[in-house]
Parts: C-alpha cells; sequence; structure tokens
C-alpha cells in the first residue's frame, strides 16, 4: 500500500511539474513583453543582487517543494505567489526584490506589486537557476 501511495505521489509530482514547465514557457513571452513596457530596469544579476540583498527586502514567490529543491537565499521572506496579492500589504513597498525558479514568476510579482503601489520593485534575472548557477551551490 505505502509503495502504491509513494509512486502515486511521485507520479502526481511530475505531472504538476510538466504542466508548471509548460505554462511557464508560455507564459515567459507574455511576462518578458510586459517588463519591457517599465519605464525602469526590473532585472537583477545574481551578482548584481548579492551586491544589494542586505539593503533590499526579498520576497521568494516559489512554491514550499521548491525551496526544498533548489535551495533559498538566506533572509528571502517565503510568500509563494498564489498568497502574494493577500500578503502585499505587509510588505515594504521599496527595495523589494522577487524570487522564483526562473524568473518568471517573479515578473508577474512584479507586476502585482506595481499594481499595489511598490516603488520599481526588482526581480531576480533566471531565478534561483541562476543564482545557483552563478555561485555553484544550492543553499546560502
Amino acid at each position: 500500500f505505502f509503495e502504491t501511495c509513494f509512486q502515486w505521489k511521485q507520479w502526481y509530482q511530475r505531472r504538476v511539474r510538466v504542466a508548471s514547465q509548460f505554462l511557464t514557457r508560455r507564459l515567459h513571452g507574455f511576462l518578458r513583453a510586459l517588463s519591457t513596457t517599465l519605464s525602469y530596469n526590473p532585472d537583477l544579476t545574481p551578482h548584481q543582487l548579492d551586491k544589494l540583498r542586505k539593503d533590499h527586502h526579498l520576497v521568494d514567490v516559489r512554491q514550499a517543494q521548491e525551496l526544498i529543491d533548489d535551495g533559498k537565499i538566506d533572509g528571502a521572506q517565503h510568500v509563494p505567489l498564489g498568497e502574494l496579492a493577500a500578503q502585499l500589504h505587509a510588505l515594504p513597498t521599496k527595495n523589494t526584490v522577487f524570487i522564483c525558479r526562473g524568473g518568471v514568476r517573479s515578473l508577474a510579482a512584479i507586476q502585482m506589486a506595481l499594481e499595489a503601489g511598490f516603488e520599481e520593485p526588482k526581480h531576480l534575472q533566471g531565478g534561483m537557476m541562476a543564482w545557483n548557477n552563478a555561485f555553484n551551490h544550492k543553499d546560502t
């Protein structure tokens, strides 16, 4: 019984990941076009973020399992994207940087933050994949 449950869980997690990757690819072009309409550059490279992170509020919009799978940046507040709209009022409206796995959901978070009156929110371009590649580690 437990082996069947474990297999089902693995199957389900794979399906969720495949669906997420599909949606991410579909939304990436749209969100990238959205970011080009901004009057400022919201993109931070991993090295830029590393220099600025002590002076900025980092918000990680990934799911909890992704924090385990891909690591996290020390000091980042975890607020899944699906809960962000309800939590925006509790976040600082200046010097906010959004983080996700690949940089797409963080662009959606920027749009939500702008609509809520945030001043020039930024995001980690390439997300945690870029961070991990730049620093060759999973956790900081």
